[in-house]
């Protein structure tokens, strides 16, 4: 089953205190969604605090872009070209993002994401995730048709895309479903059937590290020199090589989960698939539940705000902020 069988809904974005999710108690306060009757697939924020978030409805049908200023308190919805659903969405530089999803499409955002135009299309590619190494050179992930991976490279900041030449035997059939990278250098890619793909030269060679069976691996995280990696039935790994090799962390549920992300080297958040908020105080040794009224929607992606200790976690049905304590 891919993302596009499983997110069903409309729409939900949440601001999220850590220190609320380490137990001081938590405030859930709704906010105005850019549209309430859109499934949001990803966000993200720049050095000046503008805020993208994509996604959309039914698959075939024109994505959804929109951005903030203003820490989502209002949202200007942006004119773009896209034709399908959009899956992933990141900043190369604080002026030029780049947007990803079907139908192999690439946008790309100047003016910060205020003015948007298509650089890349193919057939029966889904991209799912997108993430620059530096201003320069950039990847997407992804697959075509039910059988083929996908991963693509830019060296101009976005303006063109080829398919990359060195991509592991082992994972030229999975889906790739997640991309980020902790620096210049080292990066790493997370998909179907457990894949787990790095790099040490900035995207320039991808090697298969360990593999966590036949689970499908939804997002990644880094903690420092460490990387996290969350999916299937509540999968939760962790590696301190890098992606080499990898340990199970214990996790006490068995829903999917969508995205995972850390504030600092101690607090972290996963957000699932049944609308579940994970929290760990102690830099993802343990998980605890966290109750912030979101449970039955789906989410989908976290990204951390400026504000210390807060991130936004978007999905459908509603938005959210949450806080630690009432003023």
């Amino acid at each position: 089953m891919n993302l596009a069988q499983v997110l069903l809904g409309v729409c939900v974005v949440a601001v999220v205190s850590f220190a609320a999710l380490a137990g001081e108690g938590a405030r859930v306060q709704p906010l105005a969604p850019p549209d309430a009757a859109t499934l949001w697939l990803d966000l993200a924020r720049n050095d000046a605090d503008r805020w993208v978030v994509v996604g959309g409805n039914a698959e075939r049908q024109p994505g959804a872009l929109f951005t903030s200023d203003d820490a989502g308190a209002h949202w200007t919805r942006r004119d773009h070209p896209a034709l399908h659903r959009l899956y992933g969405v990141t900043f190369a530089t604080p002026e030029r993002a780049i947007a990803v999803g079907l139908g192999g499409t690439i946008l790309l955002g100047a003016e910060g994401g205020a003015k948007w135009r298509c650089v890349h299309q193919r057939d029966g590619c889904w991209l799912a995730g997108v993430a620059f190494a530096t201003a320069e050179r950039g990847f997407a992930v992804g697959h075509q048709g039910d059988a083929a991976a996908v991963l693509l490279q830019s060296e101009d900041g976005g303006e063109t895309w080829r398919d990359h030449a060195s991509l592991p035997t082992s994972a030229r059939t999975a889906t790739l479903r997640a991309i980020s990278f902790r620096d210049a250098e080292h990066g790493a890619i997370a998909g179907t059937g457990g894949t787990l793909l790095s790099t040490p030269d900035g995207g320039r060679t991808w090697s298969v590290g360990a593999t966590l069976g036949d689970d499908y691996l939804r997002a990644i995280a880094w903690r420092g020199d460490e990387l996290f990696v969350v999916g299937g039935a509540g999968v939760v790994a962790r590696s301190r090589d890098g992606g080499a090799t990898v340990e199970r962390v214990a996790f006490a549920a068995g829903d999917k989960l969508n995205a995972i992300d850390f504030l600092d080297a101690e607090h972290g958040l996963i957000a699932t698939m049944g609308g579940v908020l994970w929290s760990t105080a102690d830099g993802g040794a343990t998980w605890q539940r966290a109750a912030t009224d979101a449970e039955g929607a789906h989410l989908t992606a976290i990204t951390v705000a400026e504000d210390p200790g807060k991130a936004y976690v978007v999905g459908d049905g509603r938005f959210w902020r949450v806080v630690s304590r009432d003023p």
